[in-house]
């Protein structure tokens, strides 16, 4: 079977790039990635074609591929150009910018109107946009598969926990961490707000780049923190970056799903997030802070090596994995190919 991914670029650090890398790589059919944009130096052992630098080899494969997986805005608008192809859709989000305009529910209904099938990486991802598009038909069409990950790629180390344990005893450098992008949807700027209230041998590191960069660095250095906090920008190896942190925290005004937070996991580390649609599906209410309440987060950071055991990391990384594992979610997307193509 022939699936032809379109998508706005595959440049490193979104969900929806991590998806598409996976399904290409972990499955078994034959997959092609069209991007809208110029190839990603990042994926490049994937096929990538460009369909403004390449459109005649583009639309080749189009033409002979059995169905179409689109991904993301404004590669989404494209489907009613395919009229002639099975199309689908993963929604990546609970939220985006052209929510905040009313005209848009007319427009986004009109476009997704055109696929057979839309896939949600999660129920709050799957209610919100059932509760934005016009039209009972799309009801029949929505589908949750949640994201995935690898979790043989992390770096499960037994003794982590324990070493942070004893370190936070001995008040020696406790590392704090979040992967994810600088955009309006994550909120950097509370874990610096936060770090201003804990004792110095706390630190904080950032992986990720975007349009805020600029202004939470600028932030951090306006309150005196440039010492104990660390940007280090897009990484390509994540799994040595967990490795080196002792709490994974996940602050965002609103996520789709929170896939970082399931690498977190993998790699052992105690896990809190923000009280938002998909990020609730995957951490317990105990874990979970208001993000208008920074007296609530600072508490859950001071008390999680008092409050979490070994006992409850053991039980959450293997609940994430029977839920989360890649296997899974590429067996759920190739069975709906399968489904679909036939159908």
């Amino acid at each position: 079977m022939k699936i032809v991914h379109i998508i706005n670029n595959l440049e490193i650090g979104g969900g929806a790039q991590a998806l598409v890398k996976d399904i290409v790589k972990y499955g078994k059919y034959d997959h092609k990635v069209i991007t809208l944009e110029k190839p990603s130096l990042q994926f490049v052992e994937i096929e990538q074609l460009s369909l403004l630098r390449n459109p005649i080899k583009s639309i080749n494969h189009i033409f002979n591929s059995d169905l179409i997986h689109f991904h993301l805005f404004p590669s989404l608008y494209l489907a009613p150009i395919f009229f002639f192809k099975k199309k689908i859709y993963t929604e990546h989000n609970t939220y985006n910018r052209r929510r905040k305009y009313k005209i848009f529910k007319y427009i986004d209904s009109f476009f997704y109107s055109f696929f057979i099938k839309i896939f949600c990486i999660s129920d709050g991802t799957k209610k919100a946009l059932s509760d934005w598009l016009i039209g009972k038909n799309f009801t029949s069409k929505f589908e949750v598969i949640y994201n995935g990950i690898d979790f043989s790629v992390f770096k499960r180390n037994q003794n982590r926990f324990v070493n942070s344990k004893e370190k936070y005893h001995n008040n020696q450098n406790i590392v704090i961490g979040m992967v994810g992008s600088f955009t309006e949807q994550k909120y950097q700027k509370l874990l610096v707000e936060v770090l201003a209230d804990l004792p110095i041998n706390y630190s904080l590191r950032f992986a990720g780049n975007g349009n805020t960069f600029e202004s939470i660095q600028n932030y951090t250095d306006q309150i005196g923190l440039k010492d104990r906090v660390q940007f280090c920008g897009l990484i390509s190896d994540i799994p040595s970056f967990y490795d080196d942190l002792d709490i994974y925290v996940h602050a965002a005004h609103w996520e789709g799903f929170g896939l970082t937070i399931i690498e977190a996991i993998a790699s052992g580390l105690p896990v809190l997030a923000s009280n938002v649609s998909g990020l609730k599906e995957i951490i317990e209410p105990t874990y979970l802070f208001n993000n208008d309440e920074k007296s609530n987060l600072l508490k859950l950071i001071e008390n999680i090596f008092i409050d979490i055991t070994i006992n409850d990391l053991e039980n959450l990384f293997k609940n994430s994995k029977e839920a989360f594992d890649i296997n899974m979610m590429i067996q759920n997307y190739e069975s709906n190919y399968k489904l679909i193509k036939n159908g």
